[in-house]
């Protein structure tokens, strides 16, 4: 792990001090704290190029993971036309509602 200063990385992470100092008591951020020369200094540890390469490549598995079964492809149709009802409904409300029409019908996603 590389150690940065804290207003090094706010400034190349193009975020405010504030910001910084928020995402580390959150615990968003590994940060450590040494004195040098009478004086604390905050320290924001980041992973080395190494580190990000190989969680990057994890990511991607994940993604392969999570990627749609073909045989799912009814329960997408079925999610689709729910939602659809679901847009027509509140639709029908608005109109009810604020006694105006709405010069654009919803758009229709053709499966």
């Amino acid at each position: 792990m590389k150690k940065i200063p804290l207003r090094q990385y706010a400034v190349q992470n193009r975020m405010s001090l504030f910001e910084v100092v928020r995402k580390i008591q959150r615990g968003e951020l590994a940060s450590e704290s040494v004195e040098e020369d009478g004086k604390t200094v905050q320290y924001v540890l980041v992973p080395d190029e190494t580190e990000r390469s190989d969680s990057a490549g994890s990511d991607s598995d994940d993604a392969e993971i999570s990627a749609p079964v073909p045989g799912s492809s009814d329960a997408l149709l079925r999610e689709i036309r729910m939602l659809r009802r679901e847009i027509e409904r509140l639709h029908a409300t608005i109109v009810r509602c604020c006694g105006e029409r709405i010069t654009q019908a919803p758009e229709r996603v053709e499966s």
